[in-house]
C-alpha cells in the first residue's frame, strides 16, 4: 500500500501557535519582574518604618540613649546605643533605590532619637520647621513610598504613591 502522505515540514498554523504560546510567556515573566522590581520602594520604607519602632522601644525600655542612623548616601540603617560603641542594629537596605528628605534634599543622612520617658522624638536631624519629617523612597520606575515622623508625638508611618 502506498502513503498518501509525504509528512517533511510543518504548517503554518502550527507555527503561528507556537508564537502565540512564547509571546505570552514572554509578556507573562515582563510582567512579574516589573512587580517585583516595584515592592523594592514599599519593603524600603517598611524597614525604615520598623527600625524607627525599633529605636522607639528599645530608648524607652532599655539602658542608655538610643539613635537611629539612615546613611542614605549608603543605603545603610544603623540603631546606636551611647552605651556601646558599635552599632546594636545595622542593616543593608535595597540597592535598587534611592532613599531622600524631601524635608532636606541635601541631606546625606538623617538622626532620630526618641525621649525614654515618653517615646516622643528628642532630636531629628535634618529639622523641618513643621515637626514632620519624611524619608522617601523611590525605586528605578518611580514607584515612591515616604516614612511619615511626627515629631511632637513619636508617630510614625508609611505613605504610598
Amino acid at each position: 500500500m502506498k502513503k498518501l502522505w509525504n509528512n517533511k515540514g510543518i504548517t503554518l498554523i502550527e507555527i503561528l501557535v507556537v508564537v502565540a504560546i512564547m509571546s505570552i510567556a514572554v509578556g507573562g515573566a515582563s510582567i512579574s519582574i516589573s512587580l517585583a522590581y516595584s515592592r523594592d520602594a514599599e519593603k524600603c520604607a517598611k524597614t525604615i518604618n520598623s527600625a524607627l519602632e525599633n529605636t522607639r522601644m528599645m530608648s524607652m525600655s532599655e539602658k542608655g540613649n538610643f539613635t537611629m542612623e539612615l546613611d542614605m548616601t549608603n543605603n545603610m540603617l544603623y540603631i546606636k546605643s551611647s552605651e556601646e560603641s558599635e552599632p546594636v542594629v545595622t542593616e543593608d537596605l535595597q540597592r535598587r533605590v534611592t532613599i531622600s528628605s524631601p524635608t532636606d534634599p541635601g541631606a546625606a543622612t538623617v538622626t532620630v532619637q526618641f525621649d525614654k520617658s515618653t517615646g516622643k522624638v528628642l532630636s531629628m536631624s535634618p529639622e523641618s520647621s513643621d515637626g514632620i519629617l519624611r524619608i522617601a523612597s523611590e525605586n528605578n520606575n518611580g514607584k515612591k513610598a515616604t516614612v511619615v515622623l511626627v515629631k511632637g508625638t513619636g508617630k510614625h508611618y508609611v505613605e504610598y504613591k
